[in-house]
């Protein structure tokens, strides 16, 4: 086996070693190991950016001295060092000897310690994680394979870093999101929207329960304000709209105000001695006496130790408050205590999973010459559960390659396969594949990934190659090469306005031993469209309706959009297509070659 395939094999088990691992340290010790094994280098160290971006530390090293290391275990960004350097620059620097190492450095020149040594930061997209550094004993060259070889280690250790600082995050809000699944009440169903959930409540608690029901939300230590209320009749809308004109005073030693400040509830029978203790002037007392006030209880919200607010719940001076009626008041309090902090983990919930599937997604597309590209994602539901539909387009040494997939899935473990699959892709096809070895080499990741894929995970995939080449005239031309796995072939809409379904075929990725992808050469002319789509954009349905591909071909052939346009068509039309959400996530990319 020449060093080619064989760097190339040892990259696919550092690929299924590093999805065996989650934790840090685990992470950087094994790339290390690697990376010193494969390249024949006596000494490695593995940094990471500290949260602040202001310094570089130590996560793991190998041949150096330990009490040596431990004084560099923190060092500055700013510093005029090789691992600062690759930083800053976020380019990789190869020093041959310790003559070039001491001519650039001088701080190192009577130090000793390596000969050669090479620096390479750890990217990820537009993030620098850190910096990975090997050294060696005597001075040595870098030839191309070296450095082919030794980038490729980088990009999969910065994924691998990624994967576990996502994973870490999101276990670390599991516990918390947790609760909501624990609200077992009719009131959830108003989800996220804090006005619509909480005006519900009041609205349910009166006339039922009480003549006045009112909600007030403590913004601040010195600021509340009404969130919704509720009252029997009319006649005392004027007063009522008075009281409320007035405000809270947090100071106040009786009442709302002192509720809400201490947490501790006020209750009252005789409403002229309680309005006698909170009226802060005559017009507050007339208002108050105006609303024909009987008795009460405020109780507080609170989550944990925290108050959040206060619940008011009163009678008219003709209706009577027992005390099992403030033991339900209590209840009902507690419930809108829960109520508001489900509201707020919903919330939570959302920005984490938009969070998790941000990272799967790339941030913004390139610009490719000769062409457009356009790309939508839609969740399923109310997207609480990070999806395992993904799009990508990837740089690659003779032009981009497109990449729409699907992994079976939601949340954590999805993302985390779907981590994996993505950045096999990225990692195959910067070594050079065409799309079809991309598929086989992804596939031989997932299959032999040695349990670090939950049983039953698998995936399709869809590849759009654009090849450069030279041409007659000296310049050159783009070729387009279509490879499926298991996946919705795509489909092209030609500038005259019909619309052609691809005939590539694969299996589906995780299962078989191979793939059997084709490579499918596509000529697309000035104008023409190819639109890639999961199967959530031809497989949605309600009540026995259903949107298909025929639908979806017609939406082309109807409408001559340019990419980006295309893509927000297909993701309304098929949203839009029946008033229930989406079931299924959905991915897709356009590449349109430009008409000119």
């Amino acid at each position: 086996m020449d060093r080619a395939a064989s760097r190339l094999e040892i990259l696919h088990e550092l690929t299924s070693g590093l999805a065996e691992r989650m934790e840090l340290q685990s992470i950087a010790a094994f790339v290390l190991g690697v990376g010193l094994d494969t390249i024949a280098a006596n000494r490695g160290t593995l940094c990471r950016l500290t949260p602040d971006g202001l310094s570089l530390e130590v996560v793991a090293h190998a041949g150096y001295d330990t009490e040596m290391m431990d004084s560099w275990r923190v060092f500055p960004v700013s510093a005029n060092f090789p691992a600062s350097d690759v930083v800053r620059t976020r380019a990789p620097i190869y020093l041959h000897s310790p003559q070039e190492r001491g001519l650039r450095y001088p701080a190192f020149a009577e130090t000793g310690g390596d000969g050669a040594s090479a620096m390479l930061p750890l990217l990820l997209r537009d993030e620098v994680l850190g910096a990975i550094v090997f050294g060696f004993e005597g001075p040595r060259d870098f030839d191309d394979a070296d450095r082919l070889f030794l980038a490729a280690l980088a990009a999969q250790c910065a994924i691998a870093l990624d994967r576990a600082r996502m994973y870490d995050a999101a276990l670390r809000r599991q516990a918390d999101l947790s609760l909501v699944a624990k609200v077992a009440t009719a009131l959830t169903a108003a989800g996220d929207d804090l006005h619509l959930a909480l005006q519900r409540f009041v609205e349910i608690a009166c006339p039922g329960f009480v003549d006045i029901a009112s909600i007030h939300l403590l913004e601040s230590p010195e600021v509340s304000r009404l969130a919704a209320g509720a009252f029997v009749g009319s006649d005392n809308l004027s007063a009522t709209e008075r009281v409320n004109g007035f405000g809270v005073d947090l100071t106040a030693a009786h009442g709302l105000g002192s509720v809400l400040r201490t947490g501790v509830e006020s209750t009252w029978c005789d409403a002229s001695q309680f309005i006698e203790q909170i009226a802060r002037d005559d017009d507050d007392r007339a208002a108050l006496s105006a609303m024909d006030l009987g008795a009460g209880i405020i109780v507080p919200m609170r989550v944990g130790d925290r108050v959040t607010g206060a619940c008011l719940f009163a009678n008219r001076r003709d209706r009577f408050m027992s005390d099992d009626d403030r033991s339900v008041a209590r209840t009902l309090g507690e419930r809108a205590a829960v109520l508001l902090d489900n509201a707020r983990l919903m919330r939570q919930r959302k920005e984490v999973s938009r969070g998790l599937q941000a990272a799967l997604l790339p941030p913004s597309l390139p610009a490719v010459p000769g062409f457009e590209i356009g790309a939508r994602y839609q969740s399923a539901g109310e997207g609480l559960e990070v999806g395992g539909d993904f799009y990508d387009v990837v740089p690659v040494i003779a032009g981009w390659l497109l990449v729409v997939g699907d992994v079976t899935g939601h949340g954590v473990e999805a993302a985390a396969a779907t981590a994996l699959v993505r950045h096999t892709i990225r990692s195959a096809a910067m070594m050079g594949m065409g799309p079809a070895q991309v598929l086989d080499h992804t596939n031989n990741a997932m299959v032999n990934s040695a349990g670090a894929l939950p049983k039953g995970v698998y995936c399709t995939i869809a590849l759009i190659a654009i090849v450069a080449t030279a041409d007659d005239s000296g310049g050159t031309s783009s070729r387009v090469v279509v490879s499926c796995g298991g996946h919705p072939a795509p489909l092209v809409r030609r500038a005259a306005g019909h619309v052609e379904q691809l005939e590539a075929h694969g299996r589906l990725l995780g299962y078989f031993p191979s793939v059997g992808a084709e490579e499918i050469p596509v000529d697309l002319g000035p104008g023409d469209t190819l639109v890639a789509f999961t199967d959530g954009v031809v497989e949605r349905h309600h009540d026995g309706d259903w949107f298909r591909q025929p639908d979806l071909a017609k939406l082309l052939a109807d409408n001559p959009l340019d990419a980006d346009a295309t893509a927000g068509l297909i993701r309304d039309a098929v949203v839009d297509a029946f008033a229930t959400p989406p079931s299924d996530d959905m991915a897709i990319l356009v590449l349109r070659r430009s008409p000119g």
